[in-house]
């Protein structure tokens, strides 16, 4: 799996198109290169996280959290899905509102831009469009109840002025 979303992955690849503007070189070792040096930042990551949440509690939970969102990010593959695994551990955590609606709209958005299949939709510019609509749309109901107002009640019909003497029965 070669894209984007894994930042080594994509780091490699900025910087083999940028060598190969000038040197006709091959993309293969600048992928492994970066994608190595991943491993390690993940591994110091990991390691740093660990060590300061020795003592538990909740801080302990937030620092797993951020361990997996670094596993998924630092990682040779990643498809998209894998960034909603920190958000498991991240949910039972304290959250500012602006702060979780931007979560929620980005989680929701990882995971509809997967077809069912597996299958990367990220290729799918109409597709990728109405995944992101549907992930705003979940990110604002969190702060605006039924924000496309579905379930309003219909106005009743105003009371026809009849005018005086006539009778509304013929």
């Amino acid at each position: 799996i070669v894209n984007w979303l894994s930042i080594p992955t994509g780091v490699g690849e900025v910087i083999y198109k940028i060598v190969s503007i000038a040197v006709d070189v091959e993309k293969t070792p600048f992928i492994t290169v970066t994608r190595v040096i991943g491993i390690v930042l993940l591994a110091v990551v990991a390691v740093r996280q660990w060590w300061l949440a020795r003592n538990g509690g909740p801080d302990a939970v937030r620092r797993a959290a951020i361990v997996l969102f670094a596993v998924a990010v630092l990682s040779p593959a990643i498809l998209p899905w894998y960034l909603t695994w920190s958000l498991v551990l991240a949910a039972a955590l304290p959250w500012r509102r602006p702060a979780l609606v931007a979560m929620v709209g980005a989680a929701v958005w990882l995971v509809l831009v997967a077809y069912p299949s597996g299958e990367s939709a990220l290729y799918d510019w109409l597709y990728v469009l109405g995944a992101a609509a549907i992930s705003v749309l979940a990110a604002v109901s969190l702060v605006r109840p039924d924000p496309l107002r579905l379930g309003r009640q219909p106005r009743p019909p105003a009371p026809s002025r009849q005018p005086e003497g006539q009778n509304a029965i013929a």
